[in-house]
């Protein structure tokens, strides 16, 4: 787990260490020798045209690149992702859901939301 600060990484370690091993990578120096199965995009970076700095070493064939961001402010991280032939998924099935969640906690009901995603990617 790599974070923008080695406190928060370790934060997030501990909480979820029960669930499954997790190993904290200290990026101070913006070198480090790994590669990732699942990478997650949480900058707002995309809606200003821009993807952050990721080092391809970072990836394997495997990698998934999941970006938080969706619509126009994805593009930059799609692009480069379908540079590097990475899979990449934008963060729109995330905010369906948590809608849903929502949406159920106040009515009661959860929404289809295989039919919301289908509407939704047209």
């Amino acid at each position: 787990l790599i974070n923008r600060t080695i406190d928060k990484a370790q934060q997030l370690a501990e909480r979820f260490s029960a669930l499954f091993p997790i190993e904290v990578i200290d990026n101070a120096n913006g070198c480090f020798d790994a590669s990732f199965d699942v990478m997650i995009q949480s900058t707002s970076l995309g809606h200003h045209g821009r993807c952050p700095e990721i080092d391809p070493a970072w990836l394997r064939s495997e990698t998934t690149l999941y970006d938080l961001n969706y619509g126009p402010a994805h593009q930059p991280v799609q692009a480069w992702c379908q540079q590097q032939g990475v899979q990449c998924f934008d963060g729109l099935g995330m905010l369906v859901e948590q809608a849903a969640m929502a949406f159920g906690l106040f009515t009661g009901q959860r929404p289809d939301t295989d039919r919301i995603h289908d509407w939704i990617r047209g």
